[in-house]
């Protein structure tokens, strides 16, 4: 099952969100909101505590706002906060627990080898999200951006963020699960000197695709 959500976004303010489910299954209803006005884009995803964990998000920025991706390795463009789930502290519900953190550009050498994973190939930049809770580090989150020029996303998109988590759900030991159980619930991220959207108020369309998890058995659905 994949979720699509498609935003139509004011020249300032995110406006209102659609979701679609391609097809009935467990709960999954991801949410997009996009604030964006110059330079400055603020990216808000979230999902109820009670819908399957996210495996892959993918964000479409409009065909008429650019994308400045040349930044050398390690200069921070933005920042992030939100709202995690940490399932192994209070099974089988899980605490909440707030994080903020920062974004920051790396070279490919430096990406961390779950990139590959996520979406094989070259890009045009990389970035590292390295969040921090109630004053601890948690695992660094990679996201991959691309332009697109070429092919079916061209109709609708000028460039595009991929990011992936690991299931928080298959028994403790297992390799390649989110360490001590911990989901993604709400995150806000706003990126400065990345995108910029034109002046004018004309709508425009950021779109999502989510991707869950199969519960329990950390295979995407």
């Amino acid at each position: 099952m994949e979720i699509t959500s498609r935003l139509g976004l004011g020249a300032a303010l995110g406006l209102a969100v659609g979701t679609f489910a391609a097809s009935a299954s467990a709960a999954y209803t991801p949410k997009l909101i996009v604030q964006a006005q110059g330079q400055q884009t603020t990216i808000n995803v979230s999902q109820d505590a009670t819908d399957d964990s996210t495996a892959r998000i993918v964000i479409y920025a409009p065909r008429d706002v650019s994308a400045t991706l040349n930044q050398p390795p390690r200069t921070q463009i933005g920042s992030v906060r939100g709202l995690i789930n940490i399932l192994d502290l209070a099974p089988p519900a899980g605490v909440n627990q707030e994080f903020t953190g920062g974004i920051t550009t790396v070279a490919p050498s430096e990406a961390p080898p779950t990139v590959a994973l996520c979406a094989p190939g070259a890009h045009d930049a990389i970035w590292v999200v390295s969040p921090t809770a109630a004053g601890a580090s948690l695992e660094a989150i990679p996201m991959v951006v691309d332009r697109i020029t070429t092919g079916p996303e061209a109709a609708f998109a000028s460039a595009k963020i991929t990011v992936c988590f690991r299931p928080p759900d298959i028994p403790q030991g297992t390799p390649g699960r989110s360490p001590s159980g911990a989901r993604l619930l709400q995150a806000s991220f706003t990126l400065l000197g990345v995108f910029t959207s034109p002046t004018g108020g004309s709508s425009l369309a950021w779109n999502a695709l989510f991707t869950p998890y199969t519960p329990r058995v950390g295979q995407v659905n």
